[in-house]
């Protein structure tokens, strides 16, 4: 079991209340919540979900951090290494072809 300090605690209780079906269908939720709601159901569906949406979360962060590919000076940088940090805490959420991509773009800063 995952410990948890006092803030994810009651995040992950304030998502189960909410239902993680209907969290999952927000546009705004979170690579943390979804990292919660992983950690605190067994239920299959629910993984399947979490999958999709991170797969889907990955997809616009890879158009962004595309868009921002070839730009310069420092704000481009730090936009890219942001996309990139994301991109990171989503990895094992990813699909082989996102993971590939994302290998890529390490390896390229």
């Amino acid at each position: 079991m995952v410990s948890l300090n006092l803030s994810d605690a009651l995040r992950t209780q304030a998502l189960s209340q909410l239902g993680f079906d209907y969290v999952l269908t927000m546009p705004d939720v979170t690579i943390n919540d979804l990292n919660l709601m992983a950690h605190a159901t067994k239920d299959n569906n629910i993984h399947a979900k979490i999958n999709q949406v991170a797969q889907s979360q990955a997809d616009v962060l890879i158009a962004h951090y595309q868009h921002l590919q070839h730009a310069k000076g420092i704000i481009a940088y730090q936009g890219r290494q942001h996309y990139i940090a994301q991109l990171c805490a989503l990895e094992t959420y990813l699909t082989v072809t996102q993971r590939q991509t994302l290998k890529k773009y390490l390896t390229s800063n």
